[in-house]
């Protein structure tokens, strides 16, 4: 049996469980089968670098971008990189919520060992060229303290906000967040969903705001197995890619332009477009749902996608 079908089962058995079950097991597998709660050096470089980036988008695309802006992070995921790193680059308030409650004690100190240990080598300034020398000192005062504060209330000295559960449901203040952003998240949300979320990010995003979020489109399952190509999911029609678990929405770049402006944000910059090659389509049967797509289209399978509100609203 292909490994990839495997591991389609394993993950749909873990997403049965209960809620903190659920994290527990999820975390146990990565941990000791898929050894992907490793941080090296190109990924350490990596994730600086999309942080640069939402940085970077919030201060060239917005009209008026504050110094001391707020941010939204959706997708926290197991190490806190971009909340500590728009923290240390001038951030008033970070909020940071993810479905599950993946954060802990090991990871958060880890990722600020790393970030401490960067700054020491001298090393930060060149990858967050905005970084605050103040707020680094900061972050080795709070690290120095960590052992007496609970994981939130490590990052909430920071101005780091942890919520867990639906972002659409989290008390946020309206037209209050400058900067939305995202790593790898908007393709495992359900299109239904998504819709609803893009539409509460026009809510609580201020007029200036800007969203930077990095997509990732290829088959999720091809990363590990090198069997299948990265348009393998594409093949599936919507029953069975259910059956299979369904962990990644399918939705195509055109697709994220129309919920975008359905949402009331303007698309004003698709960045770091990866295209899988022309072959990796011949190889597939496409599912029924995919002919309406141009080639292109269904070849993209990584790009950042930068927006601001449209004028006047949805």
């Amino acid at each position: 049996m292909a490994r990839w079908i495997l591991k389609a089962a394993g993950a749909r058995a873990i997403s049965a469980l209960p809620a903190g079950r659920r994290v527990r097991v999820h975390y146990l597998a990565q941990r000791r089968l898929t050894r992907s709660l490793r941080v090296d050096a190109d990924d350490f470089w990596l994730r600086l670098g999309r942080c640069r980036k939402h940085l970077e988008d919030y201060f060239t695309r917005s009209p008026s971008p504050a110094r001391d802006f707020t941010a939204l992070e959706l997708g926290t995921g197991w190490f806190p990189f971009t909340p500590i790193g728009l923290f240390l680059c001038g951030a008033r308030a970070v909020r940071t919520v993810d479905k599950e409650p993946f954060l802990r004690r090991t990871h958060v100190e880890h990722a600020v060992d790393r970030l401490l240990q960067c700054g020491r080598a001298g090393q930060l300034k060149a990858h967050l060229p905005l970084l605050d020398e103040e707020r680094l000192e900061r972050l080795r005062h709070v690290r120095a303290r960590s052992a007496e504060l609970s994981v939130e209330a490590l990052l909430r000295e920071l101005g780091i906000e942890v919520g867990v559960g639906d972002v659409r449901e989290v008390d946020l203040t309206p037209a209050a967040i400058d900067l939305i952003c995202s790593d790898g998240t908007l393709q495992a949300i359900p299109e239904p969903q998504l819709a609803d979320i893009l539409v509460t990010f026009r809510e609580v995003g201020s007029d200036s705001a800007v969203m930077s979020h990095e997509v990732a489109m290829k088959d999720a399952f091809a990363v590990f197995d090198h069997s299948i190509g990265p348009l393998n999911y594409l093949k599936f029609s919507d029953g069975m890619w259910r059956a299979l678990g369904q962990p990644l929405n399918r939705l195509r770049a055109s697709d994220y332009r129309r919920l975008h402006e359905q949402a009331g944000w303007r698309i004003v910059g698709e960045e770091g477009v990866e295209l899988a090659r022309e072959e990796a389509l011949e190889e597939i049967r496409l599912a029924k749902r995919f002919h309406r797509y141009e080639s292109e289209d269904l070849r993209v399978i990584r790009s950042r996608v930068v927006s601001v509100p449209l004028k006047g609203g949805g």
